[in-house]
């Protein structure tokens, strides 16, 4: 692909990726809003958040990316974009929690087929750039989380949140009909051979660098997904932000200084895996250590002044891990086997990163509502607390990366 094509093309995949936080998110921005016009309690809404999600998201994410390794990668975006992006502006008309459920289930099935075929096919647009690449592609979650939150304080407070859900749905559909008039489908790099799944699973489980991306990304997507959750709603009981600062301080952070952090993860996980490919997991331990120990010290102080300079620290680096494990499998894991490898680490990484970490927070913060005044704090203080697997998983990672490189490239030519 031609160099201002290609770069045109990573533009659009990383717009694609903002929409799909831009809806994946809305709900958690606007989280205060919803539960007291539905009535919902916060285990209602961890499981909104979480696991009536995940579920979905992680059931559908390995069939499609099993379409997306043999079959038109473009096509599939661009359908499974508009599917979420109907569902989402099907939310603004909900009125109740069972309906909300099924709406949220409906985005979920969406967004699960966007990011393998997107992933698989930024590897073929940029075989020696792959690092940028996916460092770019994920910047698009920044400057969705940054589009979402000038979306969420400008239309929930002039025309509520159910018109925010249908506003930003229909900007989704108007993004697939572009997608699908603009892109092309890039030519793949290596010959791909339909396999059933029992021959995937079986090289893939067979793969040490794939399974402990895997577990790294787990720890990762947890502590993400439940801080991401209820952030928001924290900062607004906690400190008394209302919905334009607690998004303002999600949009500065995770949007715009996340952004920066994201898009200079790339080039330097690139230059640190020319001198040493252990790098790719010592850097993502370093980053989700600190994001770790940011959040547990940052809401346990009462002082805003002080707390939300600590609480900002996790969510700029919040995509930095991510990006180093799209890195590794676009890297150690063969090019046949790339999408349905993003997509089956995203199975189990949804299921129990994604979907019990906010269902964890929100469980545990109703438990903890009889007895605190605000049960957010010891909630979230104990419910990351399992993301810390990811740490351990990242460092092991950096002893197999090494070994699983040469593997491929003394495949390749046995397969030429």
């Amino acid at each position: 692909m031609k160099t201002a094509r290609g770069y045109g093309f990573l533009l659009l995949s990383a717009i694609v990726y903002a929409v799909n936080i831009i809806d994946r998110q809305l709900l958690p921005l606007m989280a205060e809003a919803v539960r007291k016009d539905i009535a919902l309690s916060d285990w209602q809404m961890g499981l909104l958040t979480g696991i009536s999600f995940a579920a979905f998201y992680a059931i559908f994410t390995l069939p499609i990316a099993w379409i997306a390794d043999s079959g038109n990668r473009r096509n599939l975006v661009a359908i499974c974009l508009g599917v979420f992006s109907l569902a989402t502006a099907a939310c603004g008309f909900v009125q109740n929690f069972a309906q909300l459920v099924l709406a949220r289930m409906a985005v979920a099935i969406g967004e699960a087929g966007t990011t393998p075929a997107s992933l698989s096919m930024l590897a073929d647009t940029f075989p020696d750039r792959k690092g940028f690449a996916s460092g770019a592609f994920t910047a698009g979650g920044n400057l969705g989380l940054l589009g979402g939150v000038l979306l969420v304080s400008g239309l929930a407070s002039q025309m509520g949140w159910r018109a925010t859900f249908a506003i930003t749905g229909l900007l989704g559909i108007v993004t697939a009909a572009i997608y699908m008039l603009v892109v092309r489908e890039p030519v793949r790099l290596s010959p791909v051979v339909r396999q059933d799944y029992r021959q995937v699973l079986r090289r893939l489980g067979s793969h040490s660098s794939f399974r402990l991306a895997t577990l790294s990304m787990i720890g990762i997507l947890f502590f993400t997904n439940a801080t991401g959750a209820w952030t928001p709603a924290f900062l607004a009981r906690a400190h008394g932000l209302s919905i334009a600062q607690a998004g303002l301080f999600v949009g500065l952070t995770s949007g715009l200084i996340g952004m920066i952090c994201v898009l200079l993860t790339g080039p330097l996980i690139d230059r640190l895996a020319r001198r040493d490919l252990r790098w790719m997991g010592w850097l993502p331990a370093i980053a989700l250590a600190i994001m770790i120990a940011s959040m547990a010290i940052g809401v346990r102080i009462e002082d805003t002044r002080i707390a939300l300079p600590i609480l900002a620290i996790a969510p700029c680096l919040a995509l930095v891990p991510p990006t180093c494990i799209f890195a590794v499998l676009q890297t150690a894991v063969p090019a046949g086997l790339r999408a349905s490898a993003t997509a089956m680490l995203f199975l189990a990484a949804n299921l129990l990163g994604m979907g019990i970490g906010p269902t964890l927070v929100g469980a545990l913060s109703s438990y903890w509502e009889t007895s605190s005044a605000l049960s957010l704090r010891p909630a979230l203080f104990y419910g990351i607390a399992p993301s810390m697997i990811g740490v351990v998983a990242c460092l092991l990672l950096a002893r197999t990366i090494a070994r699983d490189v040469r593997a491929l490239s003394d495949e390749m030519p046995a397969s030429a």
